[in-house]
């Protein structure tokens, strides 16, 4: 293969400190989810948390992670991130996520 994933946390790490960070963190959890399995996907949960605790003011990345989490069948993790980023985010931006968030649990609530 191309590296491990020591060497993946380290190019990460140094991504971070000389570029765009959010950027960075986009991108890693699309490498990260490419033919992720469990331990993959734990990785993936990390980096959100992480993305999420440095930009919290981010609408889109709680959107991005709330798409994760419910498009693998975490449900009840997705809807307690709802709440999370309602207490997070401005109140102008409440309705836009509540719609995203929404449209969600439409397309993969429990049924």
């Amino acid at each position: 293969q191309y590296g491990s994933p020591e060497s993946l946390d380290e190019v990460f790490r140094e991504a971070v400190r000389r570029v765009d960070d959010l950027a960075i963190y986009r991108n890693m959890i699309q490498v990260c989810l490419v033919g992720a399995d469990a331990e993959g996907q734990e990785r993936v949960r990390a980096l959100y948390e992480k993305m999420l605790r440095k930009f919290r003011g981010n609408l889109d990345n709680f959107v991005a992670y709330g798409q994760f989490l419910y498009g693998r069948g975490q449900v009840k993790e997705g809807r307690d991130l709802l709440q999370r980023a309602l207490k997070s985010l401005p109140k102008s931006e409440h309705v836009a996520l509540t719609s995203r968030f929404a449209q969600l649990e439409f397309r993969h609530g429990e049924k």
